[in-house]
């Protein structure tokens, strides 16, 4: 696969992020999840849960038809799809979580008290460990990944079987547990600083 890395800062992903932070701060002033998601919503949990994974497949389709289709229609497509996507799969981890782990506990408590600060730090950290993981590809003389413009494709075929695949999927691995093992103390730390803990 020559997909290697897409950003939380590309143009369709940072105004999610800006819609889906406005609809948090409005859910808790209006108090949307004071009472069961499931008991709110107008079709069966299962409905929905069945909705997130074909368009889950049919988000996946998209990018795979968009390196062979040419035209708009195809962009127009994954962008209905992805949006699509992002509010039915939130939908769906609210209630499973709010159904099965609706409990605090010391460790929780802690998360969410750090959890907004993790959200406005995590990308920049992401980047970091991207960026490391490619020097370190290229560092131990796989090869060199280049890419052109804002793509997230990479021009070169990686090493490894499947096309870099088993290499991309440990380097994504290892940034997803070093992420996890950095950025919740490291946003507690934030927090420790006289004029961020009134903010945060």
């Amino acid at each position: 696969s020559k997909t290697f890395v897409s950003m939380p800062i590309r143009s369709g992903a940072l105004t999610c992020n800006i819609f889906f932070y406005g609809l948090g701060v409005a859910a808790y002033r209006s108090k949307w999840f004071d009472e069961p998601l499931r008991d709110k919503l107008d079709i069966p949990v299962w409905t929905l849960r069945f909705m997130v994974v074909a368009e889950f497949v049919a988000l996946y389709c998209t990018i795979w038809l968009m390196g062979r289709v040419d035209g708009h229609a195809i962009v127009v497509i994954y962008y209905v799809v992805a949006g699509l996507l992002c509010v039915d799969m939130s939908l769906a981890l609210l209630e499973f979580f709010q159904t099965n782990f609706d409990y605090v506990t010391k460790f929780t408590s802690f998360l969410a008290s750090v959890s907004y600060t993790v959200y406005l730090v995590h990308p920049l950290l992401v980047y970091f460990l991207l960026q490391a993981f490619i020097d370190t590809y290229h560092a131990l003389g796989y090869g060199t990944i280049t890419r052109t413009g804002d793509t997230h494709l990479s021009e070169q075929h990686l090493a490894g079987p499947g096309d870099g695949a088993l290499a991309l999927f440990l380097g994504w691995v290892a940034a997803h547990l070093l992420c996890q093992l950095t950025v919740w103390p490291a946003a507690w730390t934030i927090k420790q600083v006289p004029p961020l803990r009134f903010i945060l």
